[in-house]
């Protein structure tokens, strides 16, 4: 790692629609700009998530935000290889094994006009968790899912964990996929073994939520969303300063913002086996109650949250009157 930034985009209509500080929209928009393709991970119509390509703003941003289950990479990478050998700007955006699996595919391709945006991760998650769990608010809700929203910034705010999902014209939210997500449990197996837990990855940047910016330089945080970018090599920190008129940034020491992804690997827990298993007896709902379900004192912590932040918006609109 060459050096470390914190970064908001400057638009901040992006910022709001991005998952962090807009820092993915900052760098592709900076290759669609030279007539280049971004690929990226999206949820298609079916809530599968798939790497696709994209030639415009407009499909590049359903790029955006996050995605907690592993996406489906097709035939993206010969599909870099052929733009690359048409002499096209690529920027590829993906975690960490998937960068190195690209670059071990190009091996003998002129990859000068490819850059690449790692995305920091815990780990992904089984597609088969994320159908279970559509298909158990589609049964709860009696109604199609038709949208998720992994992590509601908009409506909930930069550091908080709650997924919005769209069913039948109305929108329901809920912590139920964050929960198993943060368990652990539902972690693909090589997840556990995972070789790129450090600061130094491969690609040319690395990008994350900059946690650790309460403690660091919480004047920075408005709760919109900040961005921490990692410069990884030389044609990164071109890249980077080449953009950096349309964001504020500052730089930053990485010690102050190191996560538990930058450590080491999740630890396989414990009770993962008989997990799974209960999912295949019994389902995901029955698992989940069995070993994840919140304990009932945070539950209440959670509800009184909810109903001070309710009483407080009563009293802003009696003051007003």
């Amino acid at each position: 790692m060459k050096e470390a930034y914190i970064l908001k985009h400057k638009d901040n209509h992006i910022r709001m629609e991005s998952r962090s500080g807009g820092a993915f929209t900052l760098l592709s928009d900076w290759i669609l700009q030279r007539g280049g393709v971004v690929y990226g991970c999206m949820m298609d119509e079916n809530l599968v998530a798939r790497h696709q390509r994209a030639e415009s703003s407009e499909d590049r941003d359903s790029f955006r935000g996050s995605k907690y289950v592993q996406s489906n990479l097709g035939n993206t990478f010969k599909c870099i290889r052929d733009d690359l050998e048409k002499g096209r700007y690529v920027c590829f955006s993906g975690f960490a094994c998937q960068i190195k699996g690209l670059l071990n595919f190009l091996s003998g391709v002129n990859t000068e006009k490819l850059y690449t945006i790692c995305i920091v991760c815990h780990y992904v998650t089984s597609p088969r968790i994320l159908r279970d769990y559509i298909k158990m608010q589609e049964q709860k809700h009696k109604g199609k899912v038709s949208a998720i929203n992994f992590r509601n910034k908009k409506k909930y705010g930069w550091e908080a964990n709650w997924e919005t999902l769209s069913i039948q014209n109305k929108e329901i939210d809920s912590t139920y996929y964050a929960q198993t997500f943060y368990s652990g449990l539902t972690a693909r197996e090589s997840c556990y073994k995972c070789y790129f837990r450090s600061v130094d990855l491969p690609g040319d940047i690395t990008i994350a939520d900059a946690w650790g910016i309460n403690d660091a330089a919480p004047e920075f945080n408005d709760n919109k969303g900040v961005s921490l970018v990692l410069v990884q090599t030389d044609k990164g920190d071109d890249w980077f300063l080449d953009v950096k008129e349309d964001c504020v940034s500052q730089q930053v020491n990485i010690d102050d913002y190191m996560q538990g992804p930058f450590i080491k690997a999740y630890s396989r827990p414990e009770n993962r086996d008989e997990f799974w298993k209960m999912i295949e007896e019994k389902g995901l709902n029955v698992a989940f109650k069995h070993f994840i379900k919140t304990p009932m004192r945070k539950r209440i912590i959670r509800k009184l949250k909810k109903i001070q932040k309710s009483v407080s918006k009563c009293n802003k609109k009696q003051t007003s009157r």
